[in-house]
């Protein structure tokens, strides 16, 4: 249930962000990131 396919965020966010993205976004939710 990801908003983009990991193939598609994962070309401009570094690898870092991708975790603090998945585990985030189980958190918040996708509109707390200014990049989804």
């Amino acid at each position: 249930n990801k908003p983009y396919p990991k193939s598609r965020y994962c070309r401009g966010v570094p690898d870092p962000k991708i975790r603090i993205y998945d585990v985030g976004m189980k958190k918040k939710g996708v509109d707390e990131f200014p990049f989804s």
